[in-house]
């Protein structure tokens, strides 16, 4: 077996070296947990204020484009109603060159005051509260004509105003006959297909400026909804400090507490130990004295964890960081556990690899893990269960696996065992010695060397823990 100073030596080769706190957690900085709640209080404030406004916009965009569209359909059945020629307009204006320009305007003049009887009272108080309202104030360019039944015009009855859409007039005829519907939307137009005595009807409304007005509004709402989502969260966060800083000073204070007294209890504590000791030469054998030594060893095991917790809860641990061998080390802290396995008629087996596997922390830290994880697989099994210890490496990982056969723990309480405190089997602290901390105190070690522990069991037959510590 290889000598742990030994290894050491080797692998530093004098680059190793002691770190303070500060400088260890910049390799392995803790989460703030006011941080973490900050950002949470944030977030859900933000989903909040999203939601609303995204109801809102859309709402808005949604109105737009349904009324845009109810008027548009309103303005081509109206036309073609009129034979395309909307309001029953006379025929020499088609022909005088006045054009779509004077049906429209006569159109839209008739048809505000139509339009306002035939809207619900609903209608008419929405358009007061929106700034875009979708009336006939916009003016609709239009083209008709007459089809024969293969869909080629034979008369245009109405032009559009302007001559580069008049230039795709047929090609909008040919598509919109070739879609098959008789209503629809080509591009930027809507179509409407009527039968006819001659064939077919064709009605067709240039509807380009709606859309670019339903855009803008829509890429106003967007950048609306970013712009107040960033104010939102400024303002949000300013608060969220204020907010939580009672919380914090409290956890500040019970943090500091709990830290104040377990240091305070290592006194008197250890002034029993030795008062017990020498009552013991005196009265050698005495029972009293014995249960009396054995709950004072269990204190004093339970402020010194307790003390831990607290010095790390307030980042105050200090880590000395080196390079080291991580099968060697936890090889160490297994040893010493095979005569206890012994004793209790349990099997163990520690394998662990030949090569040095290095990594980079606090060794006594990860020795305390694998001490806490060994520990508990040997209190937590019954006699004649076996227990194996192993170690590996899986590319930039080192990996430490235990694994004991017996009661195993509940998929329910796998999630909880690493709380403070926290027994999955209450029944049995008393006769396992511990308090439940051993766990917490595993994990609070990992997190603070960037590793993780890992779970896997099944209730009545076996429990394995994983360690993964990164390699250097």
């Amino acid at each position: 077996m290889k000598k742990e100073s030994d290894s050491v030596l080797e692998g530093g080769k004098g680059q190793d070296s002691c770190q303070s706190n500060k400088q260890a957690n910049k390799q392995a900085k803790k989460p703030d947990v006011f941080l973490s709640l900050r950002l949470r209080f944030c977030f859900t404030m933000l989903f909040v204020v999203f939601v609303i406004c995204l109801i809102s916009m859309s709402s808005m965009n949604v109105y737009l484009a349904s009324s845009n569209l109810q008027n548009a359909n309103y303005f081509l059945s109206t036309i073609a109603e009129n034979n395309g020629y909307g309001l029953a307009a006379p025929v020499s204006d088609i022909h005088s060159g006045r054009g779509n320009e004077f049906l429209v305007w006569q159109y839209k003049e008739a048809e505000k005051m139509k339009l306002k009887q035939l809207q619900s009272p609903l209608n008419r108080f929405l358009e007061r509260i929106f700034i875009f309202r979708p009336t006939f104030l916009v003016l609709r360019d239009f083209y008709s004509a007459r089809l024969d039944s293969s869909g080629r015009v034979i008369k245009t009855i109405s032009p559009f105003g302007s001559d580069e859409l008049n230039s795709h007039a047929y090609e909008i005829v040919a598509a919109a006959f070739a879609s098959g519907k008789r209503e629809g939307r080509y591009k930027d137009f809507l179509f409407r297909i009527d039968d006819a005595p001659y064939g077919y009807l064709f009605v067709v409304a240039d509807r380009s400026q709606e859309y670019r007005q339903e855009m803008h509004l829509f890429v106003g709402t967007v950048t609306g909804l970013v712009f107040m989502l960033l104010l939102a969260f400024v303002i949000v966060w300013y608060f969220s400090r204020i907010a939580v800083e009672p919380v914090e000073e409290a956890f500040r204070r019970q943090r500091n507490f709990i830290a104040d007294a377990s240091h305070e209890l290592k006194t008197p504590i250890a002034v029993i130990g030795a008062n017990i000791d020498v009552v013991e030469q005196e009265l050698p054998g005495n029972k009293w004295l014995g249960y009396i030594k054995t709950e004072n060893s269990r204190m004093a095991e339970l402020v010194k964890n307790l003390l831990y917790l607290a010095k790390n809860d307030a980042d105050r641990n200090s880590l000395c960081m080196m390079k080291f061998d991580f099968a060697n080390a936890v090889e160490g802290a297994a040893l010493p556990f095979e005569s206890v396995a012994m004793e209790q008629g349990k099997s163990m087996d520690i394998s662990v690899p030949d090569e040095p596997l290095w990594v980079m922390g606090d060794e006594s830290h990860i020795k305390q893990v694998a001490v806490i994880l060994i520990d508990n697989a040997i209190k937590n099994s019954d006699a004649g269960a076996v227990i194996k210890i192993s170690v590996r490496a899986e590319g930039k990982k080192g990996y430490l696996t235990v694994y004991n056969t017996g009661r195993g723990i509940a998929e329910k309480d796998i999630p909880q065992i690493f709380n403070r405190f926290y027994r999955a089997d209450s029944s049995r602290a008393r006769s396992t010695g511990g308090y439940g901390l051993g766990l917490t105190i595993a994990k609070s070690i990992a997190d603070s060397h960037r590793g993780k522990i890992t779970v896997r069991s099944e209730e009545g037959k076996y429990a394995e823990f994983t360690f993964m510590m990164p390699s250097c």
